[in-house]
């Protein structure tokens, strides 16, 4: 959990000094070592496949249903999530295909672990990208963002 944290301010740290690929590539390479890489060999579609499945999971679910999910208390993937939250703040203008996978990562995180902070972030920047092509779906994930 500490030494987690910690190194999301290195990661915070190198992105203020303007050296935002850096803090990318230190981001991607700390959740590597910790089991939750973010690059998957698999393909935009696929990972796009997997993101949809996942949204109609949460669609699913009622309100009342969402606000009954367990809240994430691993501080591991606590801290995993908020270096997610983070590395979204930085990829989402450089590489649509790693923000597609790390979204991806952070719902399926949320669905098996539960909630916490950083699962608005996922469902908030979820509905940016869908917003072009279902405004409906767009609309639920700014719901949940709340």
């Amino acid at each position: 959990g500490d030494k987690l944290l910690a190194y999301l301010t290195v990661i915070k740290a190198v992105a203020a000094q303007n050296k935002v690929a850096e803090a990318v590539q230190i981001a991607l390479k700390i959740l590597d070592e910790l089991g939750e890489p973010a690059i998957s060999n698999k393909t935009k579609k696929e990972l796009m496949g997997i993101l949809f499945h996942t949204m109609k999971q949460f669609e699913a679910m009622t309100k009342d249903q969402f606000m009954e999910l367990k809240r994430m208390e691993n501080p591991d993937k606590i801290a995993v999530m908020k270096i997610f939250g983070e590395l979204c703040t930085y990829v989402s203008i450089l590489d649509e295909f790693l923000l597609i996978a790390i979204i991806t990562k952070m719902m399926h995180l949320t669905l098996m672990h539960g909630i916490c902070e950083s699962s608005s972030c996922a469902f908030a920047t979820c509905a940016s990208l869908l917003v072009s092509y279902d405004r409906e779906g767009a609309r639920r994930n700014c719901d949940l963002a709340l």
